[in-house]
């Protein structure tokens, strides 16, 4: 028997008899669609690569370039009909597979594979100071955990950079799962938290840096050291943004970058939390060269979704620091904080 943290209630059974009793029949009807997908894919593609080789040996004078556009060309190939031939799939396998492991979670959480944060709830988050140029997200999940209502799916934000020739190319802002959430608590301000590369790479020289960090807020200083080697937080108010990090949160937020090995971004703002994981790889996409019937792979998008359910326990947000009310009073909250 395992205890969900989240709800207070007891799942029903273990997540390995959960996938021996409700995924495994699934998962080996979807199975047999996989391989048909995979020899789909694989003898063209095999084909494809003994003929390239087959025409650098008989003509050896092909020019470099003429080489990689080829080799871009067959991996853009392979990409497109990857995408066309498994987009049936990659639905069934996300109805079936991830909708089943989500109830199992909580059942009451609500799930839409079509479904993201959008561009303009990413931006209103304040912790990325670019619009994005391109914007893709999918997989939302959203509900209620205890007093706390949230959401969350996959993004991918993208922005037009110049390199050294000029010539622009696409770069990653971020990618990841991107969380919000009601605090149910009043914010008047602006409480930015970022991860603090310079910082922890540079010393005081970052820190100095982190005061030049134009489009951002005032720096605020803390006095719990180990979370300033990992973090930087900017406020529109200090007096605010310290009462919202209490020692305790700046403990998690310094145990959580022990225990998954990343720093994640986090703004409080208009009584809402915002959270970016920056994970670079996709969330519960099934894989066409790999077993669907592995416990383990079905284990990591379980614990994916444990990870940002995760949040609302990190951050505390179903004890009400301070009242949600509109006429709380600013001065109030700077006598508590004192």
């Amino acid at each position: 028997m395992t205890t969900s943290e989240h709800t207070g209630e007891k799942s029903p059974d273990s997540f390995e008899s959960f996938f021996q009793r409700d995924l495994l029949h699934v998962l080996r009807e979807l199975e047999v669609e996989r391989k048909s997908i995979r020899n789909t894919l694989l003898y063209p593609t095999i084909g494809l690569g003994s003929l390239a080789l087959l025409l650098v040996f008989m003509l050896p004078n092909l020019g470099i370039q003429t080489l990689i556009l080829t080799g871009i060309t067959g991996a853009g190939l392979f990409t497109w009909f990857k995408t066309k031939a498994s987009r049936e799939f990659r639905s069934e396998f996300k109805q079936q597979v991830i909708r089943s492991i989500l109830q199992h979670i909580d059942p009451d959480l609500r799930y839409n594979a079509h479904g993201r944060i959008k561009r303009n709830e990413f931006m209103a988050s304040s912790i990325f100071t670019k619009q994005p140029d391109r914007y893709h997200g999918e997989d939302l999940i959203g509900g209620e955990l205890g007093e706390t209502s949230f959401s969350f799916s996959e993004v991918h934000a993208q922005i037009y950079v110049k390199d050294s020739e000029g010539k622009r190319k696409l770069q990653t802002q971020f990618k990841g799962l991107f969380f919000k959430a009601d605090m149910n608590k009043h914010i008047r301000h602006r409480t930015i938290i970022t991860p603090d590369i310079a910082e922890r790479f540079l010393g005081d020289f970052g820190q100095q840096l982190q005061k030049l960090n134009y489009g951002r807020d005032d720096l605020v200083q803390l006095e719990n050291v180990e979370f300033e080697k990992l973090y930087a937080v900017y406020g529109t108010d200090q007096v605010e943004a310290r009462y919202i990090l209490t020692p305790r949160l700046m403990e998690r937020l310094v145990e959580f970058h022990e225990v998954h090995g990343f720093a994640p971004y986090l703004s409080f703002l208009d009584s809402q939390v915002h959270v970016a994981m920056p994970i670079h790889r996709d969330f519960f996409e099934p894989r066409i060269f790999r077993s669907l019937l592995d416990m383990e792979s079905c284990r990591v998008y379980h614990d994916d979704m444990e990870l940002a359910l995760s949040m609302v326990d990190e951050l505390d947000l179903n004890t009400r620091i301070w009242s949600k009310r509109p006429d709380s009073d600013s001065a109030g909250l700077k006598q508590k904080a004192t």
